[in-house]
This record gives C-alpha cells, structure tokens and sequence, in this order.
C-alpha cells in the first residue's frame, strides 16, 4: 500500500517537473532560432 503511494508521488512529481524543463526547453531554443 505505501509504495503505491510512493510510486504516485513519484509519477506526479516527475509529470510536473517534465512539464516545467520542455517549457523551459521550448523558450531556450525559439529564443536561440
């Protein structure tokens, strides 16, 4: 039970932070072009 809770976290967490670094990625390279 707890590691499925853990494997969520986990899962969520890394989603939101994906998000953030192709946001970033996506602003890096249109501001280099």
């Amino acid at each position: 039970m707890k590691t499925i809770f853990v494997y969520i976290i986990v899962s969520v967490f890394a989603r939101l932070v994906g998000d953030e670094i192709s946001k970033w990625l996506n602003k890096h390279f249109k501001s280099n072009k």
